[in-house]
């Protein structure tokens, strides 16, 4: 279970550092996040922050109900259900 609430603390840190970068780009600081002064792509922060998205999502549940395969237990009933 510990793994669980460490996977969903590193996806909050991933999207709430995603989220700043996505911010500070917003504001005209384009080097935001990059090393040597680099400019990041448009994509790159949107991208990173779906992946912190996703790791939160995916983890929440099963950390909060002490439940840690409750998504895959929702992705097989779909399928279950969708194949009849």
């Amino acid at each position: 279970m510990i793994l669980v609430w460490i996977f969903l603390l590193i996806s909050v840190v991933i999207f709430s550092l995603s989220t700043y970068y996505e911010v500070q780009y917003l504001l005209g600081k384009r080097d935001a996040g990059f090393a040597l002064g680099k400019a990041a792509p448009a994509w790159f922060w949107p991208f990173v922050m779906a992946f912190g998205l996703l790791g939160i999502v995916s983890a929440a549940p099963g950390a909060i109900f002490h439940r840690p395969d409750w998504l895959l237990d929702k992705v097989f009933g779909l399928i279950a259900w969708l194949t009849g």
